[in-house]
């Protein structure tokens, strides 16, 4: 946790991701519309390992529309991915 707190999430995104990850964070920022995103993602760990999270993301807005900080919430789900695959290159 400590090493999250206070860092961007393109800091930790899998540099594969980052494109696609600054376009849906600019869905959020545009006009408003869109309030919160829930995405699959690949980060990449301290121990520079690539990881599979789920991320969900909220915008709080000030009075004036604005994105004022952002809610965000990391589920770690490499295991449910490399299980998935596993499955899938079975068949």
């Amino acid at each position: 946790q400590e090493e999250l707190v206070g860092r961007a999430l393109r800091d930790v995104t899998h540099p594969e991701d980052h494109d696609a990850s600054d376009a849906l964070l600019q869905r959020l920022a545009a006009d408003g519309d869109v309030e919160s995103l829930a995405i699959r993602r690949r980060y990449v760990n301290s121990s520079g390992d690539t990881i599979w999270v789920d991320l969900a993301v909220g915008a709080a807005r000030a009075e004036d529309g604005s994105i004022d900080h952002l809610v965000v919430q990391i589920v770690e789900v490499t295991a449910e991915v490399e299980y998935a695959d596993a499955l899938e290159s079975q068949q």
